[in-house]
């Protein structure tokens, strides 16, 4: 009976011991209240705040007048951490403690340690615990007074951990008091969402944040695994037409002269209403410019920038520019002028739009990369480079873009002013206009092709150039000191055809050629378009096929304006100047040669193609000589989609198929 006495005894004092231990254990507990909605196109998407809401805790755990012992607390994401690299591994994401210059704590001022590497350990910011008046311990810069504290921690990012951000030196102090709290809020992180489809259930497929904290003092993390934020595609482009409908493509005709016309509005919406964010904000109003004004802790702003602090390492948390928006048009035929508005449209009736986006950048990559220049300005677009409209037209102001070397031309606009609470749509005009070069086919179709199509690659910007390599792209998905926030992965795919010009053709019909049994043909083409009517000169080949029982060619190369090659089933070459090249057939001239010189044993009959307007054929079929029969007709003219006539196909040589 005294040993079971004893042993309940012990058994007793082991409870006690265990039930002060779990009093004064500091626990925090982890939760990110508003888990915001990430652009799937994003590298470089702000998670939600992490806070750390800590109590309990005991006064062992530190000694007034002493350095408080501190713990290292490392966020991890399920894709890599993308904030901005300010000075080596140095990042502009932040952990702050109780909340400074928020409403609950508005008089205490944000003071930045000055050791990232640190923290408040040996060789950095140094934290005391000091009591105030009231006899409750409070964190200090001074051993033996009561002075501001270093409440503003940087984050560091390894390579080695590219999916974290490293809080070191993060000094503790429990709060003791019942009912008080220590606060660590844990802002400006940000990740690499392109590795999410965004393609689920729109705003379902959720990015998950780990804390783990650990250090010379215990901390217990509750619900340590938090969701940060949900992945949805946040970007639809289309293509209308100038007055805000469906969009037919543009077909004009190599031959005919192009004036200034608008072409379509390039459509770019979100699919949620934080996906286009201005640069930064004044007191959250969605207009404007204004730098370092993000600065209370907590507040949600829907801006590209986070919160904004100046730092001993650089500043931190101010984004380069608001939401860009990039219309990248490639396969641009030489002789055609391209023009885009300078702001954002309604339609082409000119009616404004209730929210803005400008011009910022023209030319070749990396012209969406340009900076916004900071300002404290509230006014909306102040800093932003907004590039001058060059022509006016129907009220709306235009720049032409100048194609590079591979016929490609990129524009840029910036959101100048937006709305988080409702779903925008932004529209930006296209044009062109070209001349034609009497005599030259211009603009120029290539070799063998009937057209030449442009197409629009729309997406946010800036995007990595085209064809970056592997590693380009892994330095886009990763923490950067020099790339830009924010910046994107492009989505369009193969783009969407924005206009075409085709190529002036005729198509004749010989119904009847032969050159067997001693019969030929002489066969002739005239290029009709020099005339007294100001019809625009061309000129070009007359591509024959030639379809028959016998002597059908089993090949036809394509015949050129530059090859002098023999053996093509081509008219030979004509021009005024009497000196021509290739098989060109010059205007005002006629090409002619006989079928047994270039299709010798054949008897069909011969579709020829000929790349300019106004081309008209005769046919003469005759025994050798003309001695016994001839018998001569006009060339058939096929309506093949392409034949551009000065008026109605003369009956005698109309043929609709």
């Amino acid at each position: 009976m005294v040993a079971f006495r004893r042993w309940f005894f012990a058994l007793a004092v082991v409870l006690l011991i265990s039930g002060l231990a779990s009093a004064q254990t500091f626990t925090c507990q982890a939760s990110v209240s508003v888990p915001p909605t990430l652009r799937a196109e994003g590298f470089t998407e702000q998670i939600g705040d992490i806070v750390l809401t800590c109590t309990g805790g005991s006064s062992s755990q530190y000694t007034i007048g002493s350095p408080l012992p501190t713990a290292n607390i490392i966020v991890s994401l399920g894709t890599n951490a993308t904030s901005r690299l300010i000075n080596g591994s140095v990042t502009d994401a932040l952990l702050m403690i109780d909340e400074p210059g928020s409403g609950l704590n508005p008089t205490t001022p944000q003071t930045v340690c000055s050791s990232a590497s640190a923290g408040a350990g040996a060789g950095g910011c140094v934290q005391y615990p000091v009591l105030n008046a009231s006899g409750v311990p409070v964190m200090s810069s001074s051993a033996t007074s009561i002075t501001n504290p270093a409440n503003v921690y940087q984050g560091e990012w390894f390579s080695f951990a590219p999916n974290q951000i490293q809080f070191l030196g993060i000094p503790i102090l429990p709060p003791l008091t019942a009912g008080a709290a220590r606060i660590f809020r844990i802002t400006n992180v940000r990740g690499n969402m392109t590795q999410f489809s965004g393609a689920a259930l729109p705003g379902t497929q959720p990015v998950n944040a780990s804390v783990a904290i650990s250090g010379s003092t215990s901390v217990t993390v509750s619900q340590p695994i938090q969701t940060a934020g949900f992945v949805q595609t946040s970007l639809s482009t289309n293509i209308k037409n100038v007055n805000g409908g469906g969009y037919t493509l543009l077909n004009d005709a190599q031959c005919v002269k192009q004036s200034f016309v608008a072409v379509g509005l390039l459509q770019y919406s979100e699919n949620f209403g934080t996906a286009f964010k201005v640069r930064n904000s004044t007191g959250g109003v969605q207009t404007g410019n204004a730098t370092l004004t993000q600065n209370i802790p907590g507040t949600i702003y829907n801006t590209e920038s986070g919160f904004e602090l100046t730092t001993p390492n650089g500043t931190a948390g101010l984004a380069d520019f608001g939401t860009r928006l990039q219309a990248a048009f490639h396969n641009i035929p030489s002789g055609v002028n391209l023009w885009v508005s300078v702001n954002n449209v309604v339609n082409t009736s000119n009616a404004a739009p209730t929210y803005t986006a400008t011009l910022v950048a023209t030319g070749a990559y990396p012209a969406s990369g340009v900076l916004d220049t900071s300002s404290t300005a509230p006014s909306p677009g102040s800093g932003i480079p907004a590039v001058t409209a060059t022509t006016t037209t129907g009220g709306i102001g235009y720049v032409q873009l100048v194609p590079d070397s591979t016929g490609s031309a990129y524009a840029v606009w910036e959101i100048v002013t937006s709305n988080p609470a409702t779903l925008l749509s932004y529209n930006f005009v296209y044009a062109i206009s070209y001349s034609v070069t009497s005599g030259i086919n211009s603009p120029p179709i290539p070799a063998g092709s009937s057209n030449v199509t442009s197409v629009v690659n729309m997406s946010y910007a800036p995007v990595p150039p085209t064809g970056s390599s592997s590693s380009t792209l892994s330095a886009w998905a990763t923490a950067s000191s020099s790339l830009n926030i924010p910046r994107f992965e492009d989505t369009s795919g193969s783009g969407l055809n924005a206009f075409e010009i085709s190529i002036c053709q005729t198509a004749l019909l010989f119904p009847f050629i032969t050159n067997i049994d001693g019969f030929d043909t002489g066969i002739a083409i005239s290029n009709t378009s020099t005339d007294p009517f100001g019809t625009n000169n061309q000129q070009g080949v007359c591509q024959l096929y030639a379809y028959g029982a016998t002597g059908q060619p089993t090949s036809q190369p394509a015949c050129s304006s530059t090859s002098t090659a023999t053996g093509l089933f081509c008219m030979p070459c004509t021009s005024s100047s009497g000196t021509c090249t290739g098989y060109n057939i010059g205007t005002g001239t006629t090409s002619a040669t006989l079928a047994s010189a270039i299709a010798p044993g054949f008897e069909g009959y011969i579709i020829a193609v000929c790349n300019f307007s106004y081309a008209h054929g005769f046919a003469f079929v005759t025994d050798v000589g003309a001695r016994n029969l001839a018998m001569g007709y006009l060339a058939l003219v096929l309506n093949n989609g392409v034949f551009l006539a000065r008026g109605t196909v003369p009956a005698a040589e109309a043929l609709g198929q």
